[in-house]
């Protein structure tokens, strides 16, 4: 007996399976691999049993071993947990008008005129820029400058003047004719593609330099929270200010960072496109990663309220009874991730 033999119905089920929807495909695409482990391994036992004379048809079976039935309850966990939050990824539509990244009609990456200003797009041949702290213009190109400003804003120290000084004006904006460079999620490589039944919470730290924000650290986790990457991404541009108040990165991180194009290759042995990611106004941190990404849950457009968007921090008070970002280090960015991943779950409690 050939244990092929015993795929072949499903294995034309597979050859035929193009006109199903994808997220149908799922069941049939997660038992096949253990269906056919499993044939093989019932082939390879029986081998002795059936060159034995004194054999009989009793030793022909065996139960599923221990191991087969957790690797099939993980298999049937992750299927499930995925089409949980498949019915709260964001709609074609919405994806555009909360200021993604997406590809247009002619095949070219585009974001969304409507929230260009919102996503903090600047237009080719603007390069005036107004700094996010003091709230003066400067050129793109001239950043140098004193710039006096109250390092936590209106909770500062209470004094009227600036209480804090730097040495370089800063900003957020990036330069439409960036988006030529954004690259999409690769496409699954076929049926057993593991990665397209993840469901994965990402969040990255931004650095000012003189071309706005940068990444400079991404973190992934699974919807257990667990960490599945974490790194330093080098800036393609000149360091104006770490912004280690917020994003915990500090002096020496470049000597253990990768370049822009290894970090997308460590998330793409982890994401395809049809991963769903979660993250908290995940356009920001998709935007600094320089992808494009369909098939994404945004905890900001989740609890968006009267056309506000509450802050990460506001959210995992209100709802999950915690505190985040108390840390005088910067925010910890696994934190933030397996936040987003909690405040879904909400969702279905």
């Amino acid at each position: 007996m050939n244990p092929e033999h015993l795929l072949q119905p499903v294995m034309r089920w597979v050859a035929t399976i193009n006109w199903v929807p994808f997220r149908n495909q799922a069941p049939p695409m997660r038992v096949a691999p253990i269906f056919q482990s499993a044939a093989h391994q019932a082939y390879q036992a029986q081998i002795p049993v059936y060159q034995n004379p004194m054999a009989y048809p009793g030793n022909c079976l065996f139960p599923l071993s221990n191991e087969d039935q957790m690797v099939y309850a993980a298999a049937v966990q992750e299927f499930e947990t995925y089409q949980m939050f498949s019915r709260l990824v964001l709609s074609p539509e919405n994806h555009k008008i909360n200021g993604f990244v997406h590809i247009n009609n002619q095949g070219q990456p585009d974001v969304s005129a409507r929230r260009a200003d919102w996503n903090s797009w600047a237009q080719p041949g603007d390069s005036i820029r107004k700094c996010v702290r003091c709230y003066k213009q400067f050129s793109e190109a001239e950043p140098d400058g004193e710039c006096r400003f109250h390092r936590l804003g209106k909770d500062c120290c209470g004094n009227t003047a600036p209480c804090t000084t730097a040495t370089a004006h800063v900003h957020n904006k990036t330069c439409m004719s960036e988006i030529g460079k954004f690259i999409k999620t690769p496409r699954s490589s076929g049926p057993f593609d593991g990665r397209s039944y993840k469901v994965f919470a990402i969040d990255t730290e931004m650095i000012y330099t003189e071309y706005g924000m940068e990444a400079a650290r991404a973190t992934v986790v699974d919807v257990h929270g667990s960490l599945v990457a974490n790194f330093f991404i080098k800036p393609t541009g000149r360091i104006l200010d770490l912004n280690t108040q917020y994003s915990g990165v500090t002096e020496g991180f470049l000597d253990i960072a990768v370049s822009l194009e290894e970090a997308h290759r460590i998330l793409f042995h982890h994401i395809n496109e049809n991963t769903i990611l979660v993250g908290h106004h995940l356009s920001n941190d998709l935007k600094v990663l320089k992808l494009i990404h369909t098939n994404v849950v945004d905890t900001a457009v989740l609890f968006e309220s009267r056309g506000r968007y509450p802050s990460l921090k506001v959210l995992a008070k209100r709802h999950l009874h915690k505190d985040i970002h108390n840390e005088v280090g910067g925010h910890d960015s696994t934190e933030d991730a397996s936040t987003c991943i909690e405040l879904v779950v909400k969702c279905f409690l």
